[in-house]
């Protein structure tokens, strides 16, 4: 490194450090990654149709939900209930209880059943 400038130095210094940084991160990536999880998406896709079967939907809160993943004829689902407060015909406020059962196929999501709990 003779007749290198201070400036060069540090700067070949830098880039060493970077590309051993770059290796030491490449070898930590597992190799197989686990698959997506789609809850949020699930959650997203029953609000949506949960508030579509309301008289009000444009009022609709939705408290606690649970979540569960299965497998449904062969195919992933997903088990969402929970509770929804929204405006019945005559205005005032009513808590619907709910369960809806989702599967996945690629990117598009299927209903399968949907009850309200009284």
């Amino acid at each position: 490194m003779k007749g290198l400038s201070l400036g060069s130095r540090i700067v070949i210094a830098f880039f060493s450090v970077a590309a051993i940084g770059m290796i030491f991160t490449i070898n930590d990536m597992p190799a197989d990654p686990s698959p997506p999880d789609h809850t949020d998406s699930a959650r997203y896709k029953s609000r949506a149709l949960v508030s579509a079967s309301l008289k009000a939907p444009a009022t609709s809160k939705f408290c606690g939900e649970d979540i569960k993943q299965f497998e449904f004829a062969g195919a992933d689902a997903w088990e969402i209930n929970g509770c929804v407060d929204a405006q019945n015909s005559f205005g005032a406020m009513l808590r619907n209880n709910y369960r809806i059962i989702l599967t996945k196929s690629g990117s598009d999501w299927q209903l399968v059943s949907i009850y309200f709990i009284k």
